[in-house]
């Protein structure tokens, strides 16, 4: 298969409909700065690759709406998944659906929560991607299979027969010989936000001020 393709091809998918039940709150809507949650940092990263994302929503669909009035609608594209309760991959595969009528490729899954990720990392995770024949390339740690992962359309009607809240890694296990995993060792672009500890780090490191 060709894989020199421009990036435009690569759809980025952000995952935002889980209920961070450890957290005790919408997560994704925490402060990530002046004027920005997580998951506008998350859109904003989306951007910078040249892409509107699509993002899947769930348990915090009307906050979400709410958060993002005032952001340009342009920018971004909100999809509701009313089963978001039976697990990650039913919003991996609403994604998938949505997307399959419209040309792309592949798609890059980003986690909304995930967002200490430099715009060279995911560049580097596209260009992996052009240039191979592999079904999909992921972000790995310590040979580990790490968020974000890149997944061809090949790919897709495997994920689509994937149930509860195992996510691709599955498939990624399956057919390890056409995953190319790469390593990105220890770092914060690793730290997703499951408690209150992860978002007091993050806000730290990035030079946050998490009141309010």
């Amino acid at each position: 298969m060709n894989r020199e393709l421009p990036p435009a091809n690569i759809a980025v998918l952000i995952l935002a409909a889980g209920k961070a039940s450890r957290i005790g709150q919408a997560k994704m809507l925490l402060k990530a700065g002046e004027g920005h949650s997580l998951l506008s940092r998350a859109i904003e990263l989306s951007l910078s690759l040249g892409q509107i994302p699509l993002i899947i929503t769930g348990a915090h669909h009307e906050a979400i709406c709410q958060s993002l009035s005032s952001y340009p609608q342009e920018n971004f594209k909100l999809l509701y998944n009313p089963h978001f309760n039976d697990g990650l991959s039913t919003s991996l595969i609403l994604g998938i659906e949505t997307l399959f009528s419209q040309g792309s490729d592949a798609i890059l899954v980003l986690l909304a929560d995930q967002i200490a990720i430099g715009k060279d990392k995911l560049l580097e995770l596209i260009h992996h991607y052009q240039h191979g024949d592999d079904l999909a390339i992921a972000a790995a740690l310590h040979g580990d299979a790490r968020n974000p992962v890149i997944l061809s359309r090949q790919l897709w009607p495997e994920i689509q027969k994937l149930t509860g809240d195992s996510g691709a890694k599955k498939l990624l296990c399956q057919y390890r010989g056409r995953v190319k995993l790469i390593e990105w060792g220890e770092g914060l672009h690793f730290l997703d936000v499951d408690e209150a500890e992860d978002y007091q780090k993050l806000c730290l490191a990035m030079g946050w001020n998490s009141v309010g």
